[in-house]
């Protein structure tokens, strides 16, 4: 304890007062202030106390998103840990369920579940939900979904490069696996990661990673027919597509723009064969990951519903109306 002899403690204690006097309180105040009512809504639905930490530490990290001058946030909600864990990857919706998947790569573990879209509650879930025989394969990740019929359909994700392009499909009710389909490699050589169903055709849609100019068509039945291939032209290229969904019949994506806080949503129209900016949208920090997209219209106004990873241990489901 003899060092303590050399330590000035009014020169230590007179530093400690001015860094504390350079702080404008009120601003850190401001800068908080979200984030704890952020959490004291999260309280309300969870007694974790642990789990509120991590989301209130989630929130401070990550700049506040806000609006654009093309769609207007509705709302936010934020996932750590073991909840963030089902829903980094995927999502749809069936009209009354959220359908979600997740996965943590170097565990070789995935995850689907579903929630209630008005309350958020989780009402099943299923870890390990892939046949044994893909995940031999090298499929790691569950990766975009779409509902049609009583089905996920899923764009399974293989990060070591090894597996050919797959679409997997699991029952919407218990989320157990039933068939999978092998696409082309030639048409995907890095695999696929989003795949979008038009309810009204039964057609499914996908394109490859990380940039295409084709968009290719499958038939829902017994093989998964090819049926079409799309080029598409328009204001904007399929890069970095990290999600797709119908909504009457229209096709969007959500699309990861490296390096930059704004993320877009592009519309196709498939018969004009042509991709455009829709809205883009705040996600708070460049280092945000744009994930899947489904569209559902809520009582807050807003249509379009993402589900966005912050690179650490966070998921935020952001909802958006489009001004």
């Amino acid at each position: 304890m003899d060092f303590l002899k050399n330590i000035d403690f009014g020169e230590l204690f007179g530093k400690l007062k001015d860094l504390l006097g350079k702080i404008d309180w009120g601003d850190l105040w401001n800068k908080v202030k979200p984030a704890m009512n952020k959490v004291l809504d999260f309280l309300k639905k969870s007694p974790s106390m642990f789990v509120a930490f991590t989301v209130f530490l989630t929130l401070l990290a990550d700049p506040i998103a806000g609006n654009t001058g093309s769609a207007r946030l509705a709302n936010e909600e934020v996932r750590t840990l073991i909840d963030a864990s089902f829903m980094n990857k995927g999502l749809t919706n069936d009209g009354k369920y959220y359908y979600t998947s997740g996965a943590i790569s170097f565990a070789k573990y995935t995850a689907l579940a579903k929630y209630e879209i008005d309350t958020l509650k989780r009402v099943k879930y299923k870890v390990f939900p892939v046949n044994w025989d893909l995940i031999k394969q090298g499929y790691d990740n569950i990766g975009g979904l779409s509902y049609y019929d009583g089905k996920i359909y899923a764009a399974m994700e293989s990060k070591s490069g090894k597996a050919a392009p797959c679409i997997a499909v699991f029952d919407a009710e218990s989320l157990s696996y039933e068939t999978s389909y092998d696409l082309p490699a030639s048409w995907f050589p890095q695999g696929i990661t989003w795949v979008a169903v038009n309810q009204a055709s039964g057609i499914l849609y996908t394109c490859s990673w990380p940039a295409a100019d084709t968009i290719h068509a499958f038939k829902i039945d017994a093989t998964m027919a090819h049926i079409e291939e799309i080029d598409i032209y328009g204001s904007e290229t399929l890069d970095r597509i990290c999600g797709g969904e119908f909504y009457h019949g229209v096709l969007y994506l959500s699309q990861d723009v490296i390096g930059d806080n704004e993320k877009n949503v592009l519309i196709v129209d498939l018969d004009e064969k042509t991709a455009d900016l829709w809205f883009t949208r705040d996600c708070g920090r460049a280092e945000c990951v744009a994930g899947d997209i489904t569209a559902f219209h809520k009582a807050d106004g807003s249509l379009f519903h993402v589900s966005d990873y912050n690179g650490i241990i966070g998921v935020y489901l952001r909802s958006y109306s489009v001004i």
